[in-house]
């Protein structure tokens, strides 16, 4: 919503992040008041991102090239940005399963492992993420996934953990291809408790 800061982590290529920055755009002339700080790694897709992110208007933006696992609250303060959010965004790398027939080369990619590796990163990066999310605020954890393992299994162990106490689930949705007729994928909204 306008007035408020969001992070979008895991933000490459930028297609999320604009549209944030649309929603959160303020009506009329009034100055900007939001601030939307976009995170992804180092490397080839933050050039598409700086440049997606050169489009928002009327909203206060701010790319920082970090690793959510290692140490980002210190880059963030390195760049005098906020630690704490009225909502984060964390759309994690995932199988792809969602998203099969736009992207093929997911049927030769994905190995076993896959389904073991990736829903420990996944709960790894939404632990990193809870960190920065304002008492009160939202926490959206989305993938292109429709498997249970990188979906409802990585949310009931965030909320088997302490983190997991300091929240409550809000709404969640899993969008299976040959149903919706669209990309598959899941998202759940988590609210930090006052």
């Amino acid at each position: 919503k306008p007035g408020e800061n969001v992070l979008d982590l895991c933000a490459a290529p930028g297609g999320k992040s604009l549209l944030i920055a649309d929603r959160m755009r303020p009506e009329g002339t009034a100055a900007p008041s939001s601030q939307l700080v976009a995170v992804d790694l180092p490397g080839t897709r933050i050039e598409r991102l700086k440049s997606n992110l050169s489009r928002a208007e009327g909203v206060a933006v701010a790319l920082v090239q970090a690793d959510l696992l290692e140490d980002l609250g210190s880059v963030l303060r390195e760049h005098r940005l906020p630690l704490s959010y009225d909502a984060v965004l964390i759309d994690v790398p995932c199988t792809n399963t969602g998203v099969m027939r736009h992207r093929v080369d997911v049927k030769w990619r994905l190995q076993a492992g896959d389904f073991k590796k990736h829903p420990r990163q996944q709960l790894s990066l939404l632990h990193a993420a809870a960190r920065f999310v304002a008492s009160g605020g939202r926490l959206a954890y989305t993938t292109c996934s429709i498997d249970a393992e990188e979906n409802e299994h990585v949310i009931a162990g965030f909320f088997a953990s302490r983190a997991g106490e300091s929240f409550k689930r809000e709404s969640s949705i899993v969008s299976q291809p040959w149903v919706t007729g669209h990309d598959g994928g899941a998202a759940f909204l988590l609210r930090r408790n006052v």
